[in-house]
């Protein structure tokens, strides 16, 4: 089982266009999202807006895979 899954994560880390879309691209979204939603948001409204979309967009993108 540990040599397919070493295979596998060769074969993702390879594939730079893999790598966007897993990695990149949510770490892009999470941040734009965040900035647009909390503009002119106070701290604490920020804070909580913060602690809803990191674990939302998380989960999204998980099962997208």
């Amino acid at each position: 089982m540990g040599a397919i899954i070493n295979l596998e994560v060769k074969k993702y880390l390879q594939d730079r266009g893999l790598l966007f879309w897993m990695i990149i691209l949510p770490i892009i979204f999470t941040v734009i999202f965040i900035s647009v939603f909390t503009s002119g948001a106070t701290g604490e409204t920020k804070e909580q807006v913060i602690l809803s979309i990191i674990p939302g967009y998380t989960v999204m993108f998980v099962f997208s895979l």
